[in-house]
């Protein structure tokens, strides 16, 4: 009809060949948490960076120069402005009693004096320029350090350091939204916030911390560093979890209001695995990211990554009015995300079918999906499909009421761009296959496929899948 603008696709919307278009799909970010730390199983090693880096930089001890964010520097060919001066003047001086702090050594009241000094100079620098996410960020970091120190003595200091630690991070990503190293470090501040908590109200923070990981590394696909640490959180959570399910009687209160299953606690671990294989991919020579895999190898479902089921329309009827949507078995390896048959997987796939244990309670909606499931795959069809890593473009979750009960997303590729669209049953499912895709198409375009098979080829060669940690194995020396 003349006048009517033809319709144009947007990322993550279906389109609809005939009948009333539905338009309304969202790409949304989200996550949950951490926990505390166990005694069960051999814990991971913290990160060789664990202390909080002032810039993002990798170097523990970058210069002074280095640590200058140049976002908040002046223009060099506008007019000076006296507040600007006064601002960088008295930011600098912040930096400068940070970094005096850092390589402080001695007493533990001198590092304090200067951080505090610190702390007052960046609160100084934000009246000044109160939009300076710089000033707001580094003031979190030099906050952070304090509740480390304080922790030693005072721990009751230290959890107010963290409460005002993770207020400095959140409105530094008011101004500066997409920032992945504020996201990672407020995420570090609510995982050591959730180890001083009930347990209770550890499991908010764990879902709060992990949603903050996983923001950075789908900003930034090779931020190693915050990968590794939302494998942490898994882990140790899991742990947790574990130690709950063994030891009933110890425990006054329990983690979350439904007691947790075996099948839950294995996906948790299984969870905990993908990322730090997928930090180790992307940084194979840090010892620690290597040290991890060793202790959480047998935790994946080898020789794969990930497994598990997901409905997905059937190739024949990709376009076509009706779709016809089949339950089927993918998994993802570095030979690409597809489908294969259930004989093929050589380990319990009853662990892959089942909530994580920080699942958040999603009402009926894991029944409504089973029924769906009966129903559209009742001749026990599957679907196939073979999708290269390298051709995957993007992935997000979406939110499109013709698609299945559920918790959906979408994958474009290179050679559909109109891409494919698939419904998990449980939402922390969902999100673990859009950053397990999204990780490891990065690692693809990045040449590292080699690596990802080696790694997984390593795991399997040496034992089969194992629903929970080794609890013979030696705990790793935190370097």
């Amino acid at each position: 009809m003349a006048g009517i603008e033809p319709f144009t696709q947007v990322e993550g919307v279906k389109v609809y060949k005939g009948g009333e278009e539905l338009r309304r799909a969202a790409a949304a970010l989200s996550g949950p948490s951490l926990a505390p730390k166990p005694s069960l199983t051999a814990p991971l090693p913290p990160q060789q960076a664990s202390h909080v880096d002032k810039t993002g930089h990798t170097s523990k001890t970058s210069s002074f120069n280095d640590r200058r964010d140049s976002r908040d520097q002046p223009d060099p060919a506008q007019p000076a402005d006296p507040q600007s001066a006064d601002f960088e003047l008295v930011y600098n001086q912040g930096l400068t009693l940070q970094e005096r702090a850092s390589q402080a050594g001695g007493s533990t009241q001198g590092q304090l004096d200067l951080l505090k000094q610190a702390c007052d100079k960046y609160h100084e620098a934000w009246q000044l320029q109160n939009s300076s996410h710089a000033a707001l960020y580094n003031w979190g970091v030099a906050l952070s350090d304090m509740a480390h120190l304080e922790k030693r003595t005072e721990e009751d200091a230290a959890y107010h350091c963290l409460l005002a630690a993770a207020e400095k991070y959140a409105l530094s990503l008011f101004y500066s939204a997409n920032n992945p190293q504020a996201l990672n470090n407020w995420g570090l501040v609510l995982q050591e916030l959730s180890t001083m908590r009930t347990p209770s109200e550890r499991v908010l923070l764990v879902h709060q911390s992990v949603a903050k990981f996983r923001r950075a590394i789908r900003l930034r696909p090779e931020f190693d560093r915050a990968c590794y640490n939302l494998g942490t959180v898994y882990y140790a959570h899991a742990c947790s979890l574990q130690n709950e399910v063994q030891n009933p009687q110890a425990n006054q209160e329990p983690l979350g209001s439904e007691p947790v299953s075996e099948a839950a606690l294995r996906h948790t671990f299984s969870l905990a695995a993908q990322y730090i294989l997928l930090s180790y991919v992307l940084q194979p020579a840090k010892d620690v990211y290597s040290k991890s895999l060793q202790v959480i190898k047998q935790l994946l479902p080898l020789p794969h990554l990930r497994a598990g089921q997901l409905l997905a329309i059937a190739p024949d009827s990709l376009d076509s009015v009706p779709e016809q949507w089949l339950v089927s078995l993918f998994v993802l390896d570095q030979s690409g995300f597809k489908t294969v048959a259930p004989q093929d997987q050589p380990y319990d796939q009853s662990s892959q079918s089942a909530a994580p244990a920080i699942q958040e309670a999603n009402g009926n909606s894991d029944a409504q999906h089973t029924q769906q499931a009966d129903k559209v795959n009742d001749k026990q069809q599957s679907a196939s499909y073979q999708i290269e890593l390298s051709d995957v473009a993007c992935v997000k979750p979406c939110n499109d009421p013709s698609l299945p009960p559920g918790y959906a997303f979408w994958v474009s590729t290179h050679s559909r761009t109109q891409g494919f669209y698939f419904v998990a049953e449980v939402s922390e499912d969902a999100e673990g296959w859009i950053d397990a895709l999204h990780m490891a198409s990065f690692a693809a375009k990045q040449g590292r496929m080699q690596m990802l098979g080696k790694a997984l080829a390593t795991a399997s060669g040496e034992q089969q899948y194992h629903s929970q940690p080794d609890r013979s194995s030696t705990a790793l020396e935190a370097k």
